[in-house]
């Protein structure tokens, strides 16, 4: 069974959005880690650190379009 894929979305935000947006996900980062480091479960844990690895990607894709001029 392959890994189900969406269809892409486009969404436009203004620089202002981007930046609170980014900080939302940064902050969820944190919670995140504490998550990871508290459980004992090694599948949650893996599940936490795919979560975490997305976000952080997000959080990277948003900081780059904000050095860019973002929308």
């Amino acid at each position: 069974m392959g890994k189900k894929e969406g269809k892409v979305v486009e969404v436009a935000f203004t620089n202002s959005e981007i930046e609170t947006l980014r900080e939302v996900l940064v902050g969820h980062l944190a919670g995140l880690r504490m998550e990871i480091a508290c459980t004992d479960r090694r599948e949650f844990r893996e599940f936490l650190n795919k979560r975490k690895d997305f976000v952080e990607e997000f959080v990277h894709r948003l900081e780059k379009d904000l050095m860019a001029g973002g929308s």
